[in-house]
């Protein structure tokens, strides 16, 4: 819709934002809004969709049941505390769906000497793990799946003609179909949301 061309920069992590804000590229995808942000990126009017949350329990773990919700009551989840808006969402979740659990929070030092959460969740220190779509893979399985925060596509503060055509193009997408963002996420994150039937001991006889 904009008529641009496209370059990829690669980059990682460690130097993505710094890389931005030196104008090694003029777009950044997957940028959440938190209050301040809009001091350092230059937000459009529409986002791209919205990441998902996850909840991972363990495979032997036959309490819980993805069909089931009522047996997530009274579980244990992790949650990083730094991610602060996610576990707000986990909350409204968990009020909305009329469950009590306990919120067990990780430090950045718990979460560093691993590089992830996983090690409580094996453990059986908690019953369940709060997570990001990506996070779901083969050692755990997804219990429970709801939408977190709108991402959007940035551009640097003052790149006026750059957001302008990011504007018009994102409008023209929605115009022309409302659920481009849903449909773009179920293509790329197929295999993410889906549950898993715990089977009785009879079933697996």
């Amino acid at each position: 819709y904009a008529g641009w061309k496209y370059e990829y920069i690669p980059t990682d992590s460690a130097s993505l934002l710094d890389d931005f804000f030196a104008g090694k590229f003029d777009l950044m995808g997957g940028t959440y809004y938190a209050d301040g942000f809009d001091a350092y990126f230059a937000y459009p009017e529409y986002n791209c969709g919205y990441s998902k949350l996850i909840l991972l329990a363990r495979w032997d773990d036959a309490s819980i049941k993805s069909y089931d919700l009522n047996s997530f009551q009274g579980k244990t989840i992790g949650v990083f505390e730094q991610n602060k808006e996610h576990v707000r969402r986990l909350q409204e979740y968990l009020k909305l769906n009329g469950l009590s659990c306990t919120l067990k929070t990780y430090s950045f030092e718990q979460l560093s000497k691993t590089g992830n959460l996983n090690h409580y969740l094996e453990t059986g220190e908690v019953d369940l793990l709060l997570g990001n779509s990506s996070d779901a893979g083969s050692e755990f399985y997804v219990a429970a799946s709801f939408d977190s925060q709108p991402h959007y596509i940035v551009t640097t503060l003052g790149n006026d003609e750059v957001l302008a055509g990011l504007n018009m193009a994102l409008e023209q997408i929605y115009s022309a179909d409302p659920d481009f963002a849903e449909k773009l996420y179920a293509k790329n994150f197929s295999g993410s949301s889906g549950g898993y039937v715990q089977l009785s001991e009879q079933e697996q006889a």
